[in-house]
């Protein structure tokens, strides 16, 4: 047990520095991505990312209501 407890706080830390060291270069990315639209694309590009964004959670929540336990209707 201990065992998969220090492989555990291994892989947290592993993680947590790679999200430090990937998430800001992430955000300079986009950010000069978008800094290079026009105000008219970078519009677009919101309303996308807002499109996808409910395009996801509405399959998400989809199947998370088809997977449900207990909500038998044919009763």
């Amino acid at each position: 047990m201990l065992k998969v407890r220090i492989i555990a706080i291994i892989i947290a830390l592993a993680l947590t520095a790679l999200t430090i060291y990937l998430v800001p270069i992430i955000v300079y990315h986009y950010t000069d991505f978008v800094s290079g639209l026009s105000k008219q694309q970078q519009v677009w590009f919101n309303w996308g990312q807002v499109v996808i964004g409910f395009l996801i959670a509405a399959y998400g929540f989809s199947r998370w209501k088809k997977k449900r336990p207990g909500d038998d209707k044919a009763e």
